[in-house]
């Protein structure tokens, strides 16, 4: 087992930032499709920060190096009581006990903040394991959720995207698409917030203790303004049903 110094990272050191960002993204590469963001985008959104989430950043250093990085992310709008947990190691340092590690420091960190529940996410394949999955149960994770992830390759599903229109005209009589981006539009600011809770509202967490997020305009705003300083943008699709309201929506970024 390799013995390792914890440290907490300040998010204003841009080399150690660098090297944080760089674990994950070599821990992350074995997923079969790139959900990484890129360094120049990361940079500017610990530097921009976040309203509605505490970030708290964990380096775990061997020697001057670090081989291992983890996220103590605490929510400060909803669910006071929990914490959410990511940690990563490089992966020509992992099965050492540094995994271990950062995550004894997390729920300590966690714990500090007057939290007592910690949440983590871990990626796996359909019906299989994965480094990820095994490292959380080991650390007396249990399942809450489940969700299944789909991706669609857009060049190559192109041509087939008429047939599935014209398999839904008779469903969607009455209702509007309408699209906007990077900013909710005033009038449609109400119908954005409840979406947003009934999205975490009616989720199947089972046993899982979260409780329901409140949302109104001034949520909304301060949830865009980071965004548009960090240089990324929301692509947003809404339905409207006949009475106006907005009855669903998808988001891109």
């Amino acid at each position: 087992l390799t013995s390792v110094d914890i440290r907490e990272i300040d998010v204003r050191d841009e080399q150690l930032v660098h090297r944080f960002w760089e674990i994950g993204r070599l821990a992350e590469a074995s997923r079969p499709y790139d959900f990484y963001p890129p360094w120049t985008t990361a940079w500017s959104s610990y530097q921009t920060g976040r309203d509605d989430i505490e970030l708290n950043l964990i380096g775990a250093f061997d020697g001057d190096r670090m081989v291992g990085a983890a996220r103590a992310d605490v929510p400060v709008l909803d669910n006071l009581h929990t914490a959410y947990a990511q940690v990563h190691v490089d992966p020509a340092h992992q099965r050492r006990g540094v995994g271990r590690a950062l995550d004894a420091a997390v729920v300590d960190k966690a714990r500090s903040l007057g939290r007592r529940l910690v949440m983590t996410e871990a990626y796996a394949p359909p019906a299989g394991d994965s480094p990820g999955l095994l490292f959380a149960r080991a650390m007396g994770y249990v399942i809450g959720l489940e969700d299944g992830m789909k991706v669609v390759d857009l060049f190559e599903t192109e041509g087939t995207w008429d047939a599935l229109d014209a398999s839904t005209v008779e469903h969607r009589e009455g209702y509007r698409i309408v699209q906007w981006r990077d900013h909710v539009p005033e009038e449609l600011v109400d119908g954005y917030c409840a979406l947003n809770e009934a999205f975490f509202n009616e989720a199947p967490i089972g046993e899982m203790e979260h409780e329901p997020e409140k949302w109104d305009a001034k949520r909304v705003q301060e949830r865009e303004e980071p965004k548009a300083s960090t240089g990324r943008h929301d692509v947003s699709t809404g339905a409207l049903a006949p009475d106006g309201t907005l009855a669903g929506m998808t988001e891109g970024m």
